[in-house]
Formats: C-alpha cells, structure tokens, sequence
C-alpha cells in the first residue's frame, strides 16, 4: 500500500515544473506590488494590502502557506524513504526519520514563527548587531554545522546524482536563511532601522533573493527527495518479487 503511494517520474517532474512557476509568479507579484507600495509611500489601499498578502517576507499570508506546504511535503516524502530504508533493511533508517521530523518542525515555525520569537533575547544577551542583528542566525548556525557533521557518512552513500542535488539545495537554502539573512540584518539595523522604516528598495529586494534562494533550494530538495523515492521503490519491488520467488520456490520442494 505504502508502495503504491509513490509519484511516478513523469508526474512529480511536472509537479515541481509546477512548484517552480507558482514560486516565480509569487515572487514577481510580491515585488512588483511592493516597489510601488514603498516608492510611492503607501499605508492602507488595495494595493498595500494586497502586497500584505503576497510579500515573501511577511507572515501568515500565502508565501508563508506555499513555504509551510513545501516543507510539510518534504518531511512525509522523507518519512516514505524511511519506510523503505527500513524495508529493505538498508542502513541510515534513523537518518532519515529524523529528518523528516526536522521539516516537519520547520513547517510548524513557518506559522509560529519561533525563530523570530529568540532574536531579541539571544540579541540582548550576546549584544549583537549588524550581520548578527537577526541573531536567531547563530543558534541555527551551530545546529546546521553539527547536522552536517552527522549527515555526511548518508550524502556520500548516495547516487551520485542525488547527493549532487541535495547538495546544491542545500547550498541555497542555507546560504539565504543564513548568509542572505546576515546581509539583510546588517543592512536594516544600519540603515533601513534608523530612519524609523520597516522598508525601503534594497531591503525589499534582498529579503526577496533571500525567500527565492530559500525556496527554491526547498523545492529542488524535494526534486531530489522525490528522485531517490523512486529508485529506492523500484529496489523494494524488486527485493519483494525475488522474496517471492524464492518463497514459491520453497514451497514446491
């Protein structure tokens, strides 16, 4: 049953096609609705409000639903291969469940924002500023590094072609979430910040590289995750028709 539950290729390449084209014309609208919005000063209309619900970088509006849906997608897709890891009694079982488990966490934060909830005291405790304004970025920084550390014996184990994507994924989600953040952070604390503004062009446009790098890093993992799914399937079929075999081999002697 669980089997059964797997895209075929053809179908989940559409599907990120898809994903890729619902990111670009979110990210073209978000945009282009909030260089007016900001160019022209604008605090209350249909167009502002409607920036308010297409900004990348704003909270419980549709980005953040298609970010959270990304992620959740991810997670149980991670959850499949370690249902197969298992099956086929192959090694990294843990690996995998656990980081389903990480996406699954990472969804729920794209709602509760708890990320967010962390910078003013880490900020307060470890007086930072600048790169290190949005200092949530610090913790993340070390669980990042130590999940790398633990992750690399199951990169290396794969196909060459999967571990090649989930690296170059990985590469971008991490270099917005952290490196792009650090940007944006220093450039708002000393320059959108004091003159009293939420935004301005530049900040507008880096917070707007860093969500696309973001997901589109998500989505190509996920490209990734859907690609070894299907090979790792494909060894479980066959595994059980060769089980099979032998049992109904067995049985007639």
């Amino acid at each position: 049953m669980v089997r059964d539950m797997v895209i075929p290729n053809r179908v989940y390449r559409r599907f990120i096609s898809l994903l890729f084209a619902i990111l670009a014309m979110l990210g073209i609208s978000s945009l282009l609705s909030g260089a007016v919005v900001i160019s022209r000063k604008m605090d209350s209309g249909v167009l502002y409000r409607l920036f308010q619900l297409l900004n990348l970088d704003f909270e419980r509006n549709v980005p953040t639903w298609f970010s959270a849906m990304l992620l959740t997608v991810n997670g149980l897709t991670l959850l499949l291969i370690a249902y197969h890891t298992k099956a086929l009694e192959r090694r990294y079982f843990l690996h995998w469940l656990f980081l389903g488990g990480v996406f699954f966490m990472l969804s729920m934060d794209e709602f509760v924002q708890f990320h967010e909830q962390v910078i003013r005291p880490i900020r307060e405790m470890l007086n930072t500023d600048r790169f290190l304004y949005n200092a949530w970025i610090i913790p993340a920084g070390i669980a990042v590094l130590v999940l790398g550390i633990f992750y690399l014996p199951l990169v290396f184990s794969l196909p060459r072609s999967t571990r090649n994507t989930f690296l170059i994924a990985g590469f971008l989600y991490v270099g917005a979430v952290l490196g792009i953040e650090a940007i944006g952070g220093c450039y708002f604390s000393t320059t959108v910040r004091p003159l009293d503004a939420q935004y301005d062009l530049v900040y507008l446009l880096i917070t707007h590289v860093e969500e696309l790098l973001e997901l589109t890093g998500v989505i190509l993992f996920m490209h990734g995750l859907f690609n070894y799914l299907h090979e790792i399937n494909t060894a479980h079929d066959v595994q059980s028709e060769a089980n099979a075999l032998l049992s109904g081999v067995s049985a007639s002697h």
